[in-house]
């Protein structure tokens, strides 16, 4: 008998594009998209984004909801975190072939 996790994990599956669940695939559509943009900084650039956000976000909830206090230190490592975020917004920028003042406008 099939569990619910069982059944979940076919759906899943069945939803799932070939480039996600083939590294060969990846790999070719890597190669498509590279003729169009600098596709490994844009992909360094959404992963890293996501992961800083998330450390910025981990910070924050600390402080909200772990009874971390507002302090210097704490301070100073959402700024460094902030800083991380930017390098990440920078490939993005270079892989777009923008500036940050474009990203503004």
């Amino acid at each position: 008998m099939t569990s619910s996790f069982d059944k979940y994990t076919q759906f899943v599956n069945s939803v799932t594009c070939t480039a996600s669940k083939d590294s060969d695939a990846f790999i070719y559509r890597l190669q498509e998209l590279g003729g169009d943009v600098a596709i490994q900084r844009l992909l360094t650039a959404a992963v890293g984004i996501s992961a800083e956000g998330g450390e910025f976000m981990e910070i924050v909830k600390k402080m909200v909801f772990q009874g971390k206090p507002w302090s210097d230190h704490n301070r100073k490592h959402l700024v460094i975190e902030l800083g991380d975020v930017m390098w990440y917004v920078m490939q993005a920028c270079m892989a777009l072939n923008i500036t940050l003042d474009d990203v503004i406008a």
